[in-house]
């Protein structure tokens, strides 16, 4: 698997990077979410923590993907802006499980 920086895009209102990346994953499937998040986190230097993976679509036919990252200043940062969904997807926030 190997992470292409596409674009980034420093976000001052909201004290965030946002990062546009390439995963090109040939002859394998579409890594998993922790696994791109510690991947990209190397790459740029950062704690996984303060890395927000948003989404990752790959195309049919292609062992390309593009996914689209945020990049905080903090992790509590982090954890105030981001949704919920978002923080329990990267393994910031516990699930809720409701009682059946």
């Amino acid at each position: 698997m190997e992470i292409t920086i596409i674009d980034r895009v420093q976000n001052a209102e909201l004290n965030r990077e946002e990062i546009t990346f390439q995963i090109d994953h040939s002859r394998a499937q579409t890594p998993s979410r922790a696994t791109v998040i510690a991947k990209l986190a190397a790459i740029i230097n950062s704690e996984k923590e303060r890395t927000i993976l948003r989404s990752i679509k790959g195309s049919f036919g292609l062992q390309q993907s593009i996914g689209y990252a945020t990049l905080y200043e903090t992790a509590e940062e982090a954890n105030e802006i981001e949704l919920d969904y978002l923080l329990k997807r990267n393994g910031l926030m516990e699930k809720d499980f409701k009682d059946e």
